[in-house]
């Protein structure tokens, strides 16, 4: 073990999502003494300038395509040049286009799976060609890595999935600490000190359904004008969004901020964090909002159910149900005291299963095992 392998990490987006942010704390994390880490993403991004800023070794090879054969051979190259000897893409569009390069180059690819590409809300036949192409993807990995139990059994149940492990996103404790310090952001906004903040903080995107968080918002104003929602975060429905809060004459109660680095002092600052998502693989965002001890709501889907257990350590609902979102936001404004128990519970959660730490030793013992050939 005395020379360090080097392994390349893929990924489609250069943006920053829950696949990045996970990115981003493997390389800032990661066993120094035994690998060093490259990055190749699919587009620029934020995500690019962060790992610039670390001094992480990064390249771009662009394309919005999955399988995009024109694009292999030169990933084929540059895994060569840097004398690549494993390739850990993560997601489904950078495992198609990186597992022809393992191949012709006979190294190793392991394929992390955020939450599979076929969902419920897919019309059958789109779900069965998805579900073709995963289980085409994982047969080519060396080994397959699912961030939650569920997308584990889910990928079992689906197709034959073989050769795979769970290892579970884990949060960063001294990062996101509610102890620490933070700037006061009722007062930057000039948000009034008696309202209480509701966050929505991810890509606005079909997956995460920001128009059921905005139309839950309806239902709260006829019931009290002492709740703002804050939307933190980018995505090709932004402008649908923005727009669809003008027709509901919401501009007053919904606040739009944007791309944000600051998201621990975000979090700080709300009250109650929502995420009305329509499927999951494990999210970082709702992990990173429990470490903040900030009490949550979220659909009940895939990781989510994981981690969530209904009125312990957080709230549970329907997936495109506004009326029962803006219930259990009323609820939480009106009862400090559930707000508390669920709160304490949810970063309790986070101490003893989703530690940064537990995340990382699980990930070099996967890398040493199948590059060391160790037990």
């Amino acid at each position: 073990m005395n020379t360090k392998k080097n392994i390349l990490i893929t990924i489609r987006q250069g943006k920053i999502g829950g696949g990045e942010t996970h990115v981003l704390q493997i390389v800032e994390n990661y066993d120094k003494n035994q690998f060093n880490l490259f990055v190749l993403s699919f587009t620029f991004g934020e995500m690019i300038d962060e790992l610039k800023k670390i001094n992480v070794d990064c390249y771009v090879i662009e394309t919005l395509k999955p399988f995009d054969i024109r694009i292999w051979k030169k990933v084929k190259k540059l895994a060569k040049k840097l004398n690549i000897e494993l390739i850990h893409a993560h997601g489904s569009r950078a495992m198609s286009n990186s597992f022809w390069a393992s191949k012709a180059l006979k190294i190793p690819i392991i394929y992390t799976v955020h939450g599979w590409s076929f969902h419920k809300t897919d019309k059958p036949w789109i779900y069965k060609i998805k579900s073709i192409i995963e289980s085409f993807l994982t047969k080519q990995a060396s080994l397959t890595i699912c961030v939650s139990k569920s997308n584990q059994q889910e990928g079992e149940k689906n197709f034959q999935l073989e050769n795979s492990v769970v290892i579970e996103n884990g949060i960063d404790l001294n990062k996101f600490n509610p102890n620490k310090e933070y700037r006061n952001l009722k007062l930057s906004l000039q948000i009034d000190t008696t309202k209480s903040i509701v966050i929505y903080l991810s890509r606005l995107t079909k997956q995460k359904d920001p128009l059921t968080m905005i139309k839950s918002m309806q239902n709260i104003v006829e019931a009290t004008n002492n709740i703002i929602l804050i939307i933190v975060g980018d995505g090709e429905m932004r402008n649908t969004c923005e727009q669809f809060v003008k027709e509901l004459n919401l501009t007053e109660f919904v606040i739009f901020l944007g791309f944000r680095h600051d998201i621990a002092s975000l979090l700080n600052n709300s009250d109650i964090y929502c995420l009305p998502s329509l499927w999951e693989g494990l999210p970082i965002g709702l992990l990173e909002a429990m470490s903040m001890e900030k009490p949550c709501i979220a659909t009940s889907v895939d990781g989510n159910k994981e981690v969530i257990i209904h009125n312990y350590n957080g709230i549970l609902i329907e997936p495109k149900n506004h009326r029962q979102l803006s219930e259990q936001i009323l609820n939480l404004h009106l009862n400090k005291n559930l707000r508390d128990k669920l709160a304490t519970n949810a970063k309790n959660t986070i101490k003893t299963k989703y530690s940064i730490q537990k995340m990382i030793r699980k990930l070099n013992i996967t890398y040493a095992k199948i590059l060391y050939k160790v037990s």
